[in-house]
């Protein structure tokens, strides 16, 4: 199973950076290519969050202002 990288805005630039654990590979987890397919990720998922009926959100335990307050976040927003 491969774990999804921590990223975090950082300094000035607001420019991306990502978070990544001791002795994890880098290669898959640093490139560009990894950080647009967390963003298309965090994306799609907030977008269907935001489609859930209130009985979900209830099973689940989440508020309908939380989920909006999460699927109204930017994609590059943690």
């Amino acid at each position: 199973m491969t774990t999804v990288p921590e990223i975090t805005l950082t300094g000035q630039c607001r420019c991306p950076t990502l978070l990544v654990a001791p002795g994890s590979d880098t290669r898959e987890t640093t490139t560009p290519w990894a950080i647009i397919r967390l963003w298309k990720q965090r994306h799609e998922q907030r977008r269907m969050l935001a489609r859930l009926s209130d009985h979900l959100l209830r099973d689940v335990g989440i508020s309908r202002e939380s989920a909006l307050a999460e699927a109204n976040k930017w994609f590059w927003q943690d």
